[in-house]
């Protein structure tokens, strides 16, 4: 991940925490969602979410993979006047906790959503955000924190339950807020109310884990052109560990800095953790491997090797990787 300043705490006096309700609140709505049968990893239940108005035009919404399910659901949204609107599953990712809806603006009466912008730049260590959604199953909960850690690799909330969905393959913020059940899906927003984060899930701590924007905004340009956002995969499973980590495993950062790792201007580097079977990965990579450049570009972190794996889908890539004490470049398509 690469390291960035960001930006200092209310920059500008333009908007204030006090408003922010006011403006949101006809955007983020709770969302019903039934499973009447098993299916995948989801079990039949009946519960309740959140999701967030990101076009008004088309009635798109965003909320998390989970809360749409891999099966047959149904899901209605509940608007702040009480209003209720069944959603049409538009788009789920294959991989990451989000998901977009759809609902006819037509048949909303009386209250004008307005988007709320995805804005992923904006997410710096020390931001104060507040996350607005169904907390509890009470709409418009707004909790108040600040975001922390920008770097952990993706939280699994279900080590002993085989076939549960956990996310791989991206980054996690964390920050410590009260926002519980039912915020699933909810905006992680700035003082401009420009979400910079969605949330995702927590634990019994009160840390609370939201999924960065940057594979969320990729698949929304698509979305909202009517496409479907094209998605490479080398079927592996990576981890970020830090510098410090890396040199245990015998990976020096002179050595790493000379073959073009991102060294001073990151946190650490990606390590092969998993590689699946007859995959495009299988017999090209290796658990352990320590990824050092994609096509001759550093990748620090998840942005920049899925950037590349989305961009060049079809066509080999090749990966300077530290295996063993030793660099090495292999290719995979």
């Amino acid at each position: 991940m690469t390291i960035s300043s960001g930006e200092s705490k209310d920059k500008t006096n333009e908007y204030s925490w006090s408003t922010l309700q006011e403006r949101l609140r006809a955007s983020v709505v709770s969302i019903c969602i039934s499973f009447p049968i098993p299916f995948d990893t989801e079990i039949n239940s009946m519960s309740y979410a959140t999701g967030f108005v990101v076009d008004a035009d088309q009635g798109i919404i965003l909320s998390n993979r989970h809360v749409m399910g891999p099966g047959p659901s149904s899901h209605k949204a509940t608007f702040f006047d009480n209003q209720e609107l069944f959603l049409q599953p538009t788009y789920y990712d294959p991989e990451h906790d989000f998901s977009f809806f759809r609902y006819d603006p037509a048949e909303l009466k009386g209250i004008e959503p307005k988007a709320i912008r995805l804005a992923p730049e904006k997410a710096h260590s020390g931001l104060e955000i507040r996350v607005v959604g169904n907390n509890g199953n009470e709409k418009m909960s707004v909790h108040q924190g600040e975001l922390s850690q920008l770097d952990r690799n993706a939280p699994v909330y279900n080590r002993n339950s085989n076939g549960s969905y956990n996310d791989i393959n991206t980054f996690y913020y964390q920050a410590s807020t009260t926002s519980e059940g039912g915020s699933s899906g909810s905006p992680v927003v700035d003082i401009a109310g420009d979400a910079v984060a969605i949330k995702a899930g927590g634990n019994r701590a009160a840390s609370n884990y939201m999924m960065p924007l940057q594979p969320v905004k990729y698949a929304f340009d698509y979305i909202r052109r009517g496409e479907i956002p094209p998605r490479g995969t080398l079927q592996v499973v990576f981890r970020h560990i830090t510098h410090v980590q890396a040199e245990k495993l015998g990976l020096e950062a002179a050595a790493a800095a000379s073959e073009g790792a991102c060294v001073d201007e990151s946190t650490g580097v990606l390590i092969v953790h998993k590689v699946v079977p007859n995959g495009p990965a299988d017999g090209v990579l290796q658990v352990g491997d320590i990824i050092i450049a994609v096509n001759s570009a550093a990748v620090p972190g998840f942005p920049e090797l899925f950037g590349i794996v989305d961009a060049e889908i079809g066509r080999s890539i090749s990966m300077r990787v530290f295996r063993k004490g030793q660099f090495i470049t292999v290719h995979a398509m």
